[in-house]
């Protein structure tokens, strides 16, 4: 057996509750829960007596000794965060094998199409050429449906289906049991909410996801956060009680100043001296011999653990401490630190559109139902349906006077005349032939815009061809700079911005966050996530619109009334907020019909793309 995988006390008290609970199941739960028991055996088996790393070398938990519950744990949906490094896709791979031995079809998810392909041909196959069982169990299976691609493979009894979440086709026809994903926080978020209706025929609906955190409440921290939060603790031999291994409470001791503002760290007294983690009340060394997880949510629906480089013990706490030091002062630095060492998010600022950003910038009073002076910039997003975000801009600012969802391009054109739209950027994909007949029919300067570069090369902010009014953008550049237009507040939102669309608006805003990628060679760069974010792009063309127009959309000249703004300001009771001054006002001139145009769906409620 693999050193550090035979049950202590811990475990077999676990086990004594366990079968105590099967007695107390219904029916469906019961015969959920003894398939994932066996399926758990399986995969005990492997791991303790033939599954080697990538190293070549069997799984060991001695250093790593809280690994192990994790294996032993049966339930049926388990969730991982963790730092890198960690064990988590040997985990997860043994799983799946296990599942496939015991006649369960695995749907595999990996980050992207490339990386699914990567990883198949990087950790999967090797496996399955080098290890003599696993062959056996994949031409075990060629009787009668032999298929060994790095899309799929039958395995044992049960089938293989690896894909990457950024290819919707690959969500569709496969009747799987098991759901497994590998990195979910680079998932594309608009996909990956399809995956659980692979289950929705199987009697077991077993999941799996493991990953290294980015932000808080996102992707594996908010599967963290609904299930029942293991975390390690240690117990204290002078208190007599198990202190959560935080580094913040046993490794760092903040510095304050005289407002309570943490200004620096300092080692806590104890760690140096026994190169230990010590208990954050006494400062006594934590016994590391006497360990448990304990459930920080108990009544959570699924087991979630927290996994972080404070469970190893070749990792030295003075190491750690000297690491978090040096890069405390970079925000870059400190990201990876929280996430690949501490195995924890880190909500840098500007990493996402927030709802607090939505509401400081949310001042108008109401949008006009047309504009009769001026002009406006108009963004529109194509799916299902073209979400739209249209703009009055004055003195630098963008003021929302139209934000919703149409379902025709001559919706489009009324609104075009309707406020008096000087410049749009339309997607460009997926549906080229419509918006390319918008643009040709168009009474106004129209734009067709595609992230990325030709050929898929990477490109700088963004650059035009005048000849066929397109754009090519970087999306990370006009995703930052509309999220700066809001954090500068020259983004200014309608009151009621939170509960537009019933809410969907907010939804589609804040849905993706902007996360540090490294590759294999260890460049690193930013990007954004992807999720069903309609109106969160239409906001970016809206902004590239405003900089293609190049001026102000009202003549300096106009009459102007700044009385709304100064009734926004005081119904935020922040009356500063713009240092707007009335000579330039920026509120739009509109009659004062209240009645949408006939045709016109200007809020829509929640829709499904």
């Amino acid at each position: 057996m693999s050193q550090g995988l035979e049950l202590d006390e811990g475990l077999k008290h676990k086990e004594r509750k366990l079968r105590a609970r099967l007695s107390e199941m219904d029916q469906d739960e019961l015969i959920r829960m003894l398939k994932s028991i066996e399926v758990r055996k399986t995969q005990l088996k492997f791991v303790t007596t033939f599954h080697r790393n990538t190293r070549g070398d069997p799984l060991e938990f001695v250093d790593h000794y809280g690994l192990k519950q994790i294996y032993y744990d049966p339930s049926p949906i388990l969730a991982m965060q963790s730092s890198v490094q960690d064990g988590k896709t040997d985990y997860l791979v043994t799983y799946a094998m296990a599942c496939l031995a015991n006649g369960l079809n695995v749907f595999h998810i990996l980050s992207k199409y490339d990386a699914r392909n990567a990883f198949v041909a990087d950790r999967i196959d090797p496996l399955i050429e080098e290890i003599v069982e696993y062959r056996r169990m994949l031409r075990g299976s060629a009787g009668k449906r032999m298929s060994d691609s790095k899309t799929l493979k039958h395995f044992g009894k049960g089938t293989w289906k690896f894909v990457g979440s950024n290819v919707s086709a690959d969500f569709k026809d496969f009747p799987g049991d098991v759901l497994i994903g590998d990195e979910v926080d680079e998932f594309d978020m608009e996909n990956f909410p399809k995956a659980p209706d692979r289950l929705e025929a199987s009697p077991y609906k077993f999941e799996r996801y493991a990953c290294n955190p980015t932000i808080e409440d996102y992707g594996i921290n908010e599967m963290f956060k609904k299930g029942k939060q293991y975390e390690m603790c240690q117990r204290c031999p002078s208190c007599e009680k198990y202190r959560k291994l935080d580094f913040f409470e046993c490794v760092v001791e903040p510095i304050t100043d005289s407002e309570g503002e943490v200004i620096d760290y300092v080692m806590r007294d104890g760690v140096e001296a026994s190169n230990s983690y010590v208990c954050h009340v006494c400062s006594t060394p934590l016994d590391a011999d006497d360990w448990r997880w304990i459930a920080m949510n108990p009544k959570g629906p699924y087991s979630s653990y927290h996994i972080s480089k404070l469970m190893n013990r070749k990792v030295s706490p003075i190491t750690l401490f000297h690491q978090f030091m040096e890069v405390r002062a970079n925000e870059t630095k400190l990201m990876r630190f929280y996430n690949s060492i501490l195995g924890i998010p880190y909500t840098a600022e500007g990493s996402r559109v927030s709802e607090s950003l939505l509401k400081a910038c949310s001042l108008l009073p109401r949008m006009p139902q047309k504009l009769t002076k001026g002009y406006a910039t108009m963004g529109i997003d194509v799916g299902v349906m073209y979400d739209v975000r249209i703009s009055l801009i004055k003195n630098e600012r963008r003021y929302a006077i139209y934000i919703g969802k149409v379902k025709t391009t001559k919706e489009l054109h009324e609104l075009v005349k309707r406020y008096r739209v000087r410049c749009a950027v339309i997607d460009a994909m997926p549906e080229t032939r419509e918006a390319k007949n918008f643009q040709d029919d168009a009474k106004c300067d129209v734009w067709r815009c595609a992230f990325g570069g030709r050929d898929g090369k990477d490109i700088k902010g963004y650059t035009v061809n005048e000849e066929d009014q397109t754009v090519r953008a970087d999306r990370t550049f006009v995703l930052d700079s509309s999220l700066e237009d809001l954090r500068l507040k020259k983004n200014i939102l309608p009151v009621h911005s939170l509960t537009l669309m019933d809410g969907e608006y907010k939804k589609e805003m804040t849905s993706i966050v902007r996360i540090l990628e490294v590759d294999a060679a260890g460049n690193q760069r930013f990007k954004w996530t992807k999720a069903k974010d309609h109106q969160r792009l239409a906001d970016a063309y809206d902004w590239l619109a405003g900089e293609l127009h190049g001026v102000q959309a009202a003549s300096s000249d106009e009459d102007e009334d700044d009385s709304q703004v100064r009734q926004a300001n005081s119904l935020r009771g922040r009356s500063r907020t713009l240092s707007v001054r009335r000579s330039t006002s920026i509120v739009p001139q509109y009659d004062e019909d209240d009645e949408a145009s006939p045709g016109l769906t200007r809020v829509v409620g929640t829709m499904r793309r």
